[in-house]
């Protein structure tokens, strides 16, 4: 691993692999949740040549790292051995608004690579118009302007994906939930502007694209639902029992 020493050295400046609740990274920095930050050597970290400068925000102990924090993140968290899903019998410490923050950020902060290369994608496409190498009503140009679009308007999805990761619920509902308020239909009905029902209860026509915080409280709320199904549903459809001899495949049907 490339980065091996770093993510040793970094491991025990923060109190040791046994502190570290979680971490995730954003576009620069290490964002560490600690069970007790008055462990991690502050003076320690400074003095790693690689991070660039330390930031305590929001109930999280943040190393800024560089453009390669992506890399420095993958090697660590596997020399740590952290696991992806919190450990809900860890005793969390932090106050409840330390908790609110430490979630919004963790849920936001791995989308921040994408968002960030769309908005350059756009801030390129304004360029190239105003020098008039394209035009707007160019088949070119509306291509490029709807893929640079898509990190924007599909938002909910990837916020709702990396909030379930921090409330320790299944990540392809946490997208599901946050792809539903982007569907077509519920875009055709949010245009018509036309009273919509739902089970005889009026449903409130909101415009979702690009929000971030509906599909936060939704992942949260969801991640409670899914704790207490997996109590009341039988094993053999539980996710972590599901194994390869449940879903053979017949050699009798394969493509001809």
């Amino acid at each position: 691993m490339k980065y091996e020493n770093l993510s040793k050295q970094i491991i025990k400046a923060v109190g040791g692999k046994n502190n570290i609740i979680s971490v995730v990274h954003c576009a620069t920095r290490l964002r560490f949740t600690l069970k007790d930050e008055s462990k991690a050597n502050d003076e320690e970290v400074k003095a790693i040549k690689e991070v660039l400068s330390l930031v305590k925000k929001g109930g999280q102990y943040q190393l800024v790292i560089g453009n390669n924090v992506d890399l420095v993140y993958n090697d660590l968290v596997k020399i740590a051995n952290i696991n992806p899903k919190p450990d809900k019998n860890e005793k969390d410490d932090r106050s409840v608004f330390d908790k609110i923050i430490g979630s919004i950020t963790g849920s936001i902060a791995p989308v921040i690579p994408l968002l960030a290369g769309c908005g350059m994608g756009k801030v390129l496409l304004l360029v190239l118009t105003m020098l008039g190498v394209l035009a707007k009503e160019s088949q070119t140009y509306i291509i490029l302007n709807f893929i640079f679009d898509t990190g924007f308007y599909f938002m909910p999805g990837f916020v709702g994906f990396s909030a379930a990761k921090i409330f320790g619920a299944n990540q392809y509902l946490g997208a599901f939930l946050g792809l539903v308020t982007v569907h077509p239909d519920w875009v055709s009905l949010v245009s018509a502007e036309k009273p919509v029902e739902f089970l005889g209860i009026g449903v409130s026509l909101v415009k979702y694209s690009s929000t971030l915080v509906p599909a936060i409280l939704s992942v949260w709320i969801m991640s409670y639902i899914e704790r207490f199904a997996k109590k009341i549903v039988p094993d053999i459809v539980n996710e972590h029992t599901i194994s390869a001899h449940h879903f053979q495949i017949n050699p009798a049907y394969h493509l001809k």
